[in-house]
């Protein structure tokens, strides 16, 4: 059984929820929660999902469906689980948000604010970001309203929908084609994902590639794949998201 603490009693009916979708996990054919059975209500069981969760039975008392009080319970974990409101005992990536920080963090709180050139004072960090918004969401509007090729809709929800206009394909520079050619020539369809792997392994280009904080702990060798696999699914359009999918070990923050 995973231990899934919370940050802030405010998310405490999520785990209260996952606990009596444990206690309910070996009881079969079990359409409703038992009557008299305490409920965790939580804010995932609002708006579109209030009206599957309850149900009335055949004796037209309104019951919770049990199956469908598991699925808004497990959307309320991955969603808690991303912004790390609630996070699982042992795990890595879903740690303790408490972990992220270095142990030393509150000790040298007035060094790392400096180096994160924020102020230590949360309101004047408050009103800086209010005056910034203040001043730049006007221009934003006043702009995009003169960008011929937005289209700006309302939803039924009040918000609103940015569409772009089709964009015209731009002409092929001619220098492109002219390396397209010599490529082709010279080697035929050998794709240049390969042929920039060649390169990284027999130059050893990568050497001098450093990181802009002047540190890093990452191999030659997991640099150069994780390089890789960037330039591949940027190159082909194909996307971090999938490209991070294909079981080679690097996760899509590690790659990006």
């Amino acid at each position: 059984m995973l231990e899934i603490p919370s940050s802030n009693h405010a998310h405490r009916p999520v785990n209260e929820a996952l606990a009596l979708v444990a206690q309910y996990a070996n009881a079969a054919n079990t359409t409703y929660y038992l009557l008299g059975e305490t409920v965790p209500v939580h804010k995932a069981m609002g708006e579109d999902w209030a009206e599957v969760v309850h149900r009335a039975d055949k004796s037209g008392r309104r019951r919770v469906v049990r199956m469908v009080y598991e699925v808004v319970a497990f959307q309320a974990l991955r969603d808690q689980l991303k912004c790390k409101e609630i996070w699982l005992v042992g795990a890595d990536k879903w740690r303790n948000l408490d972990e992220d920080l270095p142990q030393d963090f509150e000790a040298r709180r007035v060094e790392n604010y400096r180096e994160l050139r924020k102020p230590l004072d949360a309101a004047v960090f408050v009103d800086e970001l209010r005056e910034q918004m203040t001043t730049e969401l006007p221009l934003l509007n006043d702009r995009m309203l003169k960008l011929s090729w937005l289209d700006i809709a309302e939803r039924k929800s009040g918000a609103i929908r940015l569409t772009a206009a089709e964009a015209k394909p731009e002409p092929e520079p001619r220098n492109l084609r002219r390396i397209k050619a010599e490529v082709q020539r010279r080697w035929g369809i050998v794709p240049l994902v390969d042929m920039l792997k060649e390169a990284v392994l027999r130059t050893g280009c990568l050497d001098a590639v450093t990181s802009v904080s002047g540190g890093g702990s990452l191999s030659p060798e997991v640099f150069a794949e994780r390089l890789l696999l960037g330039i591949y699914a940027y190159g082909t359009n194909t996307g971090i998201k999938a490209v991070a999918s294909r079981g080679h070990g690097h996760t899509e923050d590690e790659l990006r």
